[in-house]
């Protein structure tokens, strides 16, 4: 499992995470393959998942079908200001070619650790993930 390549990123994001937060999620977490053209997400599903995209590629689209982002390997993909465990994506989450995924429960992250901890956790993945994605944009154009 490329955990450590998940755990890695979110060092990077927060400081002082617990090792015990690792122990758990590395528990918690599970892989899942999708085929090209697999539906990760709907506009207006329950935010169920964290996702770490290990191998493969993603992208996201508005309502009308727009591609507003795109993910690739080692990359987290939460995109949406996160507010509660009832959150609803806003964007469809779609995979372009066969698609390596772990994911986690985030009402299992909100089991064993700090809700405080979790909310600025998610805050920091979404954060990051947009700032990387608009960067990347910025210097390949």
């Amino acid at each position: 499992m490329s955990a450590n390549k998940m755990f890695s990123l979110l060092d990077d994001l927060l400081e002082n995470i617990p090792d015990k937060f690792y122990k758990n999620l590395r528990n918690k977490m599970t892989c899942k393959v999708y085929e090209k053209s697999q539906t990760i997400l709907d506009c207006g599903d329950s935010i169920k998942y964290l996702y770490y995209l290990e191998k493969g590629f993603a992208r996201g689209l508005d309502e009308q079908g727009n591609m507003i982002w795109f993910c690739e390997e080692n990359e987290i993909i939460l995109f949406n200001k996160f507010s509660s465990v009832k959150s609803r994506s806003a964007y469809q989450v779609i995979v372009e070619k066969k698609t390596i995924i772990y994911r986690i429960s985030i009402q299992d992250i909100f089991e064993f650790a700090d809700e405080k901890f979790v909310e600025n956790l998610l805050s920091a993945c979404v954060d990051a993930s947009q700032c990387f994605y608009f960067c990347r944009l910025f210097y390949e154009n």
